[in-house]
């Protein structure tokens, strides 16, 4: 199996629950034969040497980078002229499709998007790659963590911001859910939401067996 999987940050090293639930997912398809190219964004900075060596395995790694903020003003002035979330906002640079772009002749059979927000990418996707299918693996239904911040008495930056990207996030969501060709989700709440849509759906554990995959020492210190 060909296989383009893309996130929204660095695959390794293992720093956050994404990373921890997506790498060690990849390196046991990789030991099953799967050829893999990933796409990843510099997030956080710092790490990519790390990163890029603990990858050497897969077929290519290209990395992106990904729109950074001066400060919270302006991020918040870009979010509310942008009419997007903040992860498009984020996320949505030239330079992704530069890179997806530049591995066409790859010819992925699937291709996984890590993260639902990532679902702005599937009409590019369909054009350059018109015969794979392209897969969500939802981590969360990332609009529910906003709702959290509208009923608390915080800052009005923070809650315009959260109001803003709870609309908005929960209709990119939509839009992704609608658009691909199947889903993995993690949570029985998650399932029960992508069961809406239609979608080919299959459950996954959050974390595969690590210690068969990376050795103790290198697992001890990434989770420090």
């Amino acid at each position: 199996m060909r296989a383009l999987w893309i996130a929204p940050y660095l695959f390794y090293p293992l720093r956050a629950g994404g990373q921890f639930s997506i790498y060690p997912w990849l390196k046991e398809l990789a030991s099953r034969g799967w050829d893999i190219f990933l796409i990843q964004y510099n997030s956080p900075p710092g790490l990519l040497r790390e990163s890029l060596e603990g990858l050497s395995w897969a077929r290519g790694v290209l990395t992106v980078e990904p729109r950074r903020f001066r400060d919270r003003k302006s991020y918040i002035r870009e979010l509310v002229l942008s009419q997007v979330s903040f992860f498009r906002l984020r996320n949505d640079v030239p330079e992704i499709y530069g890179a997806l772009g530049s591995v066409r002749d790859f010819d992925p059979q699937l291709i996984v998007l890590s993260h639902s927000y990532m679902g702005f990418l599937i009409p590019v996707l369909r054009e350059l790659f018109p015969r794979s299918k392209v897969l969500i693996d939802l981590h969360n239904l990332e609009w529910r963590a906003y709702a959290n911040f509208l009923n608390i008495d915080s800052p009005f930056l923070d809650r315009a911001d959260a109001l803003l990207n709870f609309i908005r996030l929960k209709e990119e969501e939509k839009r992704a859910l609608m658009d691909c060709d199947g889903v993995t989700f993690l949570s029985p709440l998650e399932g029960k939401y992508v069961k809406l849509f239609g979608k080919p759906m299959l459950w996954r554990p959050a974390r595969f067996p690590e210690s068969r995959i990376i050795s103790e020492e290198e697992l001890v210190r990434n989770k420090d």
